[in-house]
């Protein structure tokens, strides 16, 4: 679903199975949270599962907007920039 200029609703309804699908929702609907200063190794991998989540959602996002909507959030580096 291409993301309109209008009909942003139902576009976000599309959107909202896509990441479903794709295993990306719980990333989509909670913030990443920021790594401790000095993690065990458990959380630094569980943090870096939860980033390629997140970066696959961002790349997700970049495959359902228009060229216009697109340079809007070019410049963005996680999903919820974008």
């Amino acid at each position: 679903p291409m993301l309109p200029n209008k009909n942003y609703d139902r576009w976000c309804a599309q959107m909202r199975v896509v990441f479903w699908y794709q295993e990306v929702i719980e990333i989509v609907r909670d913030w990443l949270q920021e790594l401790e200063k000095k993690p065990f190794h458990a959380q630094r991998t569980t943090h870096h599962e939860v980033e390629k989540k997140d970066d696959k959602a961002l790349f997700i996002i970049h495959q359902y907007v228009d060229a216009n909507n697109f340079e809007k959030i070019v410049l963005a580096n996680t999903e919820k920039e974008a």
